[in-house]
């Protein structure tokens, strides 16, 4: 079955048919309003759009096009290198002229193996926040998904990292080829070492048949090396010299073989303070963070917790059969109360597990488990029903402030200055006080 493309521009058309021949069904039109028309009509993944039409009207096609179909492959056909337009920004592919047919026929082929797999943004890491710090974080992805060196990804257990190493994954080049997740804290040494790199037959007792490591059935897709902390020092030299040579052999073996995986790492340990304790190689350490992202802990994230609330309820809701099933506003109040020690997992847990136990289709607190409750009037009670004795006024006080502080910065959008007209004190003061009660910023 051939797959239609909507081509914007008749000579970029004639230069396509004579390309890529009968391969694909080719609907040729000149305006923006023509190619709208053709998508309703048919079921079309791409778009190519001539780079060499007035720059306006490039921007108005890309601009109307995306706004129109979010998910549509949209290829702008002789853009320079440099993207010196606004546009250039908004498009999902650029193809300098003259073009490359195989270039070309390689990149309509993985836009249909994506659709006929109807594949989900879910199964890739649908991430959701409006938090300044996970702004920055999806910008991170955007701009170095294609690059070809390392990342590191840290944060708390729970935080999503390894929804942002298949995000890098699905984001690139490489999309269309495997992407391995090996947990290096689940795995003793010896096991570790042939998994990541594989074993001949008889390279140990029980190797009966030789076996392909992880990098290896990665082949040019990405291996993602997750609790890369917990990775011995002796396994750890192995490892920085595959990364360094970019190819490795099997345990027992005496054969190279080439690495064409990309690594994405990810840790919830302070891997500098690690460098410093020589638990970790230092010149590793350097190997794998090329690219630093750092994912803050859901405490620090308030706005974001009604998005991902909202997020998981329709989730879980469709899931279970439930479609339609909310929070009551005293729920919501306790969601952003709870300091969540296990992140956006456990909110995601505590929602799917109310879901399938509550009575109604609205969440209240008594539907909540006994742990998030729990904790919940400890704190309550810690900060304010303690007995005299119990807890000090010092104590009491600072808790307090520093509740205070953090809703001030997040209703400020963390501008200081802002932050501090509105709890009455001076930007200095302020800053000394975050400094004083080691508070997260986050803008």
């Amino acid at each position: 079955m051939k797959h239609d493309i909507v081509v914007i521009g008749t000579a970029l058309a004639r230069d396509l048919r004579r390309l890529i021949g009968q391969q694909y069904n080719l609907i040729a039109v000149n305006s923006t309003s023509a190619a709208l028309a053709a998508l309703k009509k048919s079921q079309i993944s791409t778009v190519l759009v001539d780079h060499f039409s007035s720059p306006t009207f490039r921007l108005e096609a890309v601009g109307e096009l995306k706004a129109a179909y979010p998910d549509l492959n949209v290829i702008s056909v002789g853009v320079p290198d440099t993207c010196d337009t606004e546009s250039d920004t908004a498009v999902c592919e650029r193809l300098a002229c003259p073009l490359d047919r195989d270039v070309l026929i390689e990149r309509l082929q993985q836009v249909r193996v994506q659709k006929s797999a109807h594949i989900e943004p879910d199964r890739y890491g649908h991430m959701v926040g409006r938090n300044p710090a996970m702004l920055k974080v999806f910008a991170t992805v955007k701009k170095v998904a294609d690059a070809e060196c390392a990342v590191l990804i840290c944060g708390e257990h729970g935080t999503g990292k390894e929804l942002v190493a298949r995000r890098l994954h699905f984001e690139s080049f490489r999309r269309n080829h495997p992407f391995i997740a090996v947990s290096c804290g689940a795995l003793a040494p010896t096991l570790l070492e042939s998994e990541l790199f594989g074993h001949e037959r008889g390279a140990f007792t029980g190797a009966y048949q030789t076996n392909k490591g992880r990098f290896e059935r990665a082949g040019k897709g990405t291996i993602f090396l997750d609790e890369v902390a917990d990775i011995v020092p002796a396994l750890q030299a192995k490892l920085l010299r595959a990364l360094q040579e970019r190819e490795f052999e099997k345990v027992g073996g005496n054969h190279s073989q080439k690495i064409t995986a990309r690594l994405i790492a990810a840790t919830n340990k302070n891997l500098e303070v690690a460098v410093k304790e020589n638990l970790f190689r230092e010149d590793l350490y350097y190997r794998l963070n090329v690219i630093n992202i750092f994912l803050p802990p859901l405490r620090c994230r308030g706005e974001d917790i009604p998005l991902l609330t909202d997020y998981f309820l329709k989730k879980y809701g469709k899931t279970c059969g439930r479609e339609g099933i909310s929070v009551s506003d005293e729920t919501m109040r306790i969601f952003e109360q709870y300091r969540w020690p296990g992140n956006v997992r456990e909110l995601e847990y505590q929602i799917w597990r109310t879901i399938c136990l509550c009575d109604s289709d609205i969440i209240k607190p008594e539907d909540l488990s006994l742990g998030i409750r729990g904790a919940l009037k400890d704190r309550r009670r810690v900060i304010i029903n303690r007995e005299v004795g119990e807890i000090s006024l010092p104590e009491a006080v600072e808790s307090v402030e520093k509740r205070m502080i953090y809703r001030a910065l997040k209703k400020t959008n963390y501008v200081k200055a802002k932050a501090a007209r509105l709890l009455g004190i001076t930007e200095r003061m302020l800053t000394y006080k975050i400094q004083k009660r080691n508070i997260e910023m986050n803008g």
